[in-house]
């Protein structure tokens, strides 16, 4: 690709980003069509502009995903997927395109593909040139997901600790990402029933977002809803009150808490009352999530 077309594009890829913001999706997709147009056209009069054409196929299908076509985003990437195929060399792009596919495979159910298509874009990741370092964290950290959840806890964390090395590196160590990442280790260690190692990335996790995002943030949230679990299944239940406690209170003063999630920690909260034998404490915490169900509902 050549200096003055990634520019060309990286405006035309701004003025989508615009439009989506303003909301106007019909301008967004008016811009995105005549940059695939265009491409297409000199991709035709000369194969030297087939990266480019696939860029542009790139943020059409981009777009797709964002206004929730799925099936049409398939299709556009599924094309660029064979255009690369018959023209190599260009395996940012196929990297990209290989994780967004891998995603759309993730929300239709399809594990094994979405896995398939997630080591394609690490093989390309690893060829790129300059190297793209959080592009292959974030798959790393998915595809870690999937080993995790298919019950290959090795593997996963095998790729979760490679995800934590490049942020680590890339990002520093009181970086939000390099959070979400101790926070997802300390996850697979509590599946694994390794509750020691799990507080720990969980404690990790919530010194850096407690730094990084302060003590009213979401994610700071999750981590004692997190942390509040693994002192239940050490029979620590002081400790798991305190701290489900202030994941309550931290979502409950938020105007951007998800109700879902904060349904799923006091429900969490309540069994663990009800089976350690503090049923009056447990009621207290159900009226106290009707109210704020009732609320917010």
């Amino acid at each position: 690709m050549s200096e003055d077309n990634n520019d060309l594009i990286g405006v035309m890829m701004q003025r989508v980003e615009d439009y989506k913001a303003r909301g106007d999706w019909d301008e967004a997709e008016n811009t995105a069509t005549t940059t695939v147009e265009t491409y297409l056209e000199r991709c035709q009069s000369n194969p030297e502009h087939t990266g480019d054409y696939a860029r542009a196929l790139e943020i059409k299908a981009n777009l797709y995903r964002d206004q929730g076509k799925q099936s049409d985003a398939y299709q556009v990437y599924q094309g660029i997927v064979e255009l690369l195929e018959e023209n190599p060399n260009h395996p940012e792009v196929c990297g990209r395109v290989g994780a967004n596919m891998a995603m759309i495979y993730e929300e239709q159910e399809r594990f094994e593909d979405a896995m398939n298509f997630y080591i394609w874009a690490l093989e390309n990741f690893d060829l790129a040139d300059p190297e793209m370092p959080l592009e292959t964290a974030g798959v790393l950290n998915n595809l870690g997901f999937l080993y995790e959840n298919s019950n290959h806890l090795e593997e996963a964390e095998k790729l979760f600790l490679r995800a934590l090395q490049i942020n680590k590196e890339v990002l520093g160590d009181n970086n939000e990402s390099t959070a979400d990442v101790w926070n997802n280790l300390g996850g697979l260690y509590y599946r694994g029933g390794n509750f020691r190692q799990s507080l720990e990335m969980h404690n990790m996790a919530l010194e850096i977002r407690q730094e990084a995002l302060g003590e009213s943030h979401l994610d700071t949230a999750q981590s004692y809803g997190n942390i509040a679990l693994i002192h239940a299944a050490q029979d620590d239940i002081d400790k798991a009150k305190q701290t489900f406690d202030s994941a309550l209170k931290i979502m409950e003063k938020s105007s951007d808490a998800d109700i879902h999630h904060y349904a799923i920690v006091s429900s969490n909260f309540v069994h663990i009352l009800r089976e350690n034998g503090h049923p009056k404490d447990a009621a207290k915490i159900e009226k106290r999530t009707s109210k704020f169900l009732k609320k917010h509902g």
